[in-house]
Formats: C-alpha cells, sequence, structure tokens
C-alpha cells in the first residue's frame, strides 16, 4: 500500500513539474516573441498631421493602401519634394476583376498630377506618372533630411 501512495505522490509531482514547464515555455515564447518583433510595424503608420487633420509623409511603411498617408511623400518634375494626394494618384481603384477590366480601359486617368506642400493646398509642382517617384525614408528625421538634401540640390541647379 506504502508502495502505491508513493507512485500516486511521484505521478502527481511529475504531472505538476510537467505543467509548470509548459506554461513556463509558453509564456517564455511569448515574451520572446513580442521582445524581437519589428518595432517600426505598428497597426497603421505614424503620420505627421496638417491643420486640416490630412495625414502626410513617406508611404514606405504602408503595407496597403488603406495604410496609405492622404498626402504621400513625392519628388516630382524637377526635383521639386512635395506630397501628392491619395486622391490623385490612386482615385477610385477598381474593386472585382470586371471592375478592373473597365479601368483599364480608361483613358481620363491625368498622366500630370498636383504636388503639394504639407498644408495639402498650396501647389508647389507636378508629379508626372511613369517619371517621378515617390520617397521614402526610416524615420521622421530621416525624411526632413532628405527632403532637406533635394531641396539644396535642386537650388544648385
Amino acid at each position: 500500500m506504502k508502495l502505491l501512495k508513493i507512485n500516486k505522490h511521484k505521478r502527481i509531482a511529475v504531472l505538476a513539474i510537467s505543467l509548470g514547464v509548459l506554461f513556463g515555455l509558453l509564456a517564455f515564447n511569448a515574451v520572446i516573441a513580442d521582445k524581437f518583433k519589428d518595432e517600426r510595424r505598428t497597426p497603421y503608420p505614424k503620420y505627421k498631421v496638417n491643420k486640416h487633420g490630412e495625414t502626410y509623409g513617406s508611404d514606405q511603411y504602408a503595407d496597403s493602401l488603406e495604410e496609405e498617408p492622404d498626402l504621400i511623400l513625392a519628388e516630382g518634375v524637377g526635383g521639386v519634394v512635395g506630397y501628392l494626394r491619395y486622391e490623385d494618384l490612386f482615385g477610385n481603384l477598381p474593386k472585382n476583376p470586371e471592375e478592373a477590366l473597365e479601368y483599364n480601359k480608361r483613358d481620363d486617368i491625368p498622366g500630370v498630377i498636383p504636388l503639394y506642400a504639407s498644408d495639402g493646398r498650396t501647389v508647389i509642382g507636378q508629379f508626372k506618372r511613369g517619371e517621378a517617384k515617390t520617397l521614402s525614408a526610416n524615420s521622421e528625421e530621416e525624411m526632413e533630411e532628405l527632403i532637406k538634401e533635394l531641396e539644396e540640390k535642386k537650388s544648385r541647379r
């Protein structure tokens, strides 16, 4: 009978230790996953907001069109640095294959669109589709430095 009680206590102890190790590993895994996740990825990238409530900045970290800022940092014709309105750049995008086929047949998509200052109202240049590019930066400071460099480059021309 004594042998049976020891085995029962051993089994309970082994079970308790096993459960402790299992829960410890699960908790450790969650902590490590949080610690090493990519910190620049947030549900939506952080953008500056102008006085009209519009977001503006680089679209580098936008994972989808829904995450794009209202005003997208870009270099336009002649090296002018400014912002493109999301609506001007993407317009009403198709929602299904049939709409996509019709969208591709359209000829009213403008080839040149306005380039704005960060206020989203002042037109400072033009952006030609296919000739100019949107700009990317890893931080707010890097974005400001990029704009400064491009403006200096433009003034030297």
